[in-house]
């Protein structure tokens, strides 16, 4: 990765004089690789912090490392927090955007204003989506947190309908809705278009169109820079971005800092799922800022505690799992029953997967495939319904080997797959392609008609077919990596949680980030060990976004408009 060729920079340009200099390089390109912003030198063992900072001052000519404001390659905070600098730039850039909007209100609402929120949310008291309400209204910044279930794309589409009804914004081109993925950004398009039939929003100018973060920013080809900067920002009033535990820090700091000051920002995730695959842990560090008493953040943030979907043994052991129980969990899973909604049903962890698996593709998938009267849109949604998950790409339980295993059950109960592009094979996007509209994550099937071969793709009217030849690369889609889920949910799933010392990446919130993709039953294929283990194993990236926040002074300003 990076470690290597960044610690041959240092020792090229900079001839650092002592050996642990280099170490020290080395682990913080590490810790890069594996999410962390910095790296705290009070956690490096061999020396105390202050000898670590005489140590990094000892390059051939001081300009190795910098304080805060400087231009050399390494950033060394007062707090002993040792960054490349591009990353300290990003969380500063983060939260100058945030101490902005926070210190601004709009003042008091008017009442009918007021009216209006109870009117869509019923009441107010005690109802953590009005809150969420009276706080976007109120607050140029604002944080929504809530688990699967809990009505943050609702809670949205209300906040939208009264930030027009207030004339915060006019025009649908005002607003902007923004995901991190292609995949989330269509859901997010997808649950404000079933939202506004459940309200019966008929107003053509309400904003429904949504977008990637990238394709919103101007991604240029082959560069890592943007269209839209601080200097060629966007023209919008009012951004809102789904899915925000999804997004890294590179990304929202780019995004923050092509808003303009008055942009109002809403942020919408759950704090308890995985955070993204590249470098930080955005929500997870506003949130545990917001949760801190007397910080002004903590006036911008609601969360949603209460669930909308059944509540059952999924949802009683997701909660455990958050909160870190994994007895209360096991016992969940142990003693739920099979015929209710949310059911969890537990089965040891086969030494032989592909055999196991038989019972499942037999239920979920062969009668879909040996259907011939089905349309490609109606065999879209029967596959989706049912999903494997995966917490690795490799080893006899990661997806490559489950997604074999399935072609083999699939092949021996008549589905020729001996073909790459077997009808019927799902697939799964791996890279974004903006002139098919296809992205990184959407899920297709292989379909035939006549002699030509196409892959359907869902859209909002009928599937979309396009020619194997036109699309990017694709994986076979029988398994996912829990990973790819993340925003999806399925009727029903298969999580597989092999014994940690096959997958160490396995976590608390990767176990409920997979569990909590269910919505009527869940199969988990695992030992108490292995369960338990993983609940106990935390994500630990190390920020300075905390404590950067913390560091500022917080007064409230009221905006008179």
């Amino acid at each position: 990765m990076i470690s290597h060729h960044f610690s041959r920079f240092i020792n090229r340009h900079h001839q650092p004089q002592h050996p642990d200099f280099t170490t020290l390089v080395r682990r913080l390109c590490d810790a890069v690789d594996a999410g962390s912003s910095c790296l705290d030198l009070s956690s490096q063992s061999e020396h105390p912090a202050e000898t670590w900072r005489e140590i990094l001052a000892c390059d051939r000519d001081g300009s190795a490392v910098a304080s805060p404001g400087g231009s050399a390659p390494l950033i060394l905070t007062e707090d002993n927090r040792l960054y490349l600098q591009r990353y300290y730039q990003h969380e500063q850039h983060i939260v100058r955007a945030v101490n902005q909007r926070i210190r601004t209100t709009t003042g008091d609402l008017a009442p009918s204003i007021l009216q209006r929120i109870e009117d869509l949310f019923e009441t107010t008291e005690g109802n953590d989506q009005a809150h969420a309400a009276l706080r976007a209204l109120k607050h140029s910044f604002t944080i929504i947190s809530g688990g699967p279930g809990t009505g943050k794309t609702t809670t949205v589409l209300k906040i939208l309908l009264l930030l027009k009804e207030s004339l915060i914004f006019t025009h649908p081109s005002e607003c902007l809705l923004l995901a991190p993925t292609g995949k989330a950004a269509d859901r997010l398009r997808q649950s404000i278009l079933t939202g506004m039939k459940a309200l019966k929003i008929n107003d053509p100018e309400f904003p429904t169109e949504t977008s990637t973060i990238h394709r919103a920013l101007g991604y240029l080809q082959g560069s890592i820079e943007f269209k839209h900067d601080a200097q060629n920002p966007l023209q919008a009033k009012v951004v809102i971005v789904d899915e925000t535990s999804m997004t890294d820090l590179t990304l929202m700091s780019r995004l923050m800092e092509a808003l303009p000051a008055e942009t109002r920002v809403i942020l919408l995730g759950d704090k308890n799922q995985l955070a993204s695959v590249q470098v930080g842990t955005v929500l997870g560090d506003l949130m545990e800022v917001a949760e801190s008493p007397g910080h002004s953040l903590s006036e911008c943030a609601v969360t949603l505690n209460r669930s909308y979907r059944t509540q059952g043994p999924i949802s009683a052991a997701c909660s455990a799992i958050r909160d870190g129980n994994a007895d209360n969990a096991w016992q969940e899973i142990m003693h739920s029953e099979t015929d209710v909604a949310g059911a969890l049903i537990h089965h040891t962890l086969p030494d032989h997967p592909a055999a196991a698996l038989t019972p499942f593709v037999q239920q979920h998938w062969l009668p879909v495939l040996k259907n011939n009267t089905m349309t490609d849109e109606e065999k879209l949604q029967a596959i989706d319904r049912f999903r494997i998950l995966c917490p690795t790409h490799n080893g006899r339980y990661g997806i490559k080997a489950i997604n074999t295993a399935v072609d083999h059950i699939l092949s021996r109960h008549g589905i020729d797959t001996s073909s790459t592009w077997y009808p019927g094979r799902s697939v799964i996007v791996q890279t974004n392609d903006y002139a098919l509209n296809i992205f990184n994550g959407d899920t297709g099937l292989v379909g035939q008609s006549d002699d030509s071969t196409y892959v359907s793709f869902p859209s909002n009217e009928e599937p979309r077919n396009i020619s194997p030849a036109l699309l990017p690369e694709v994986h076979t889609a029988w398994a996912l990596t829990i990973h790819r889920t993340q925003g999806s949910e399925y009727d029903h799933i298969l999580l597989i949680i092999p014994p940690c010392s096959e997958s160490p990446i396995l976590s608390r919130e990767l176990l409920y980030t997979g569990l909590s993709r269910a919505k009527q039953s869940a199969t988990l294929w695992c030992t108490e060990q292995s369960f338990s283990d993983t609940v106990n194993s935390t994500v630990q990236r190390a920020s300075g976004l905390p404590q950067m926040l913390r560091g500022k002074a917080q007064n409230h300003v009221t905006n008179p408009h």
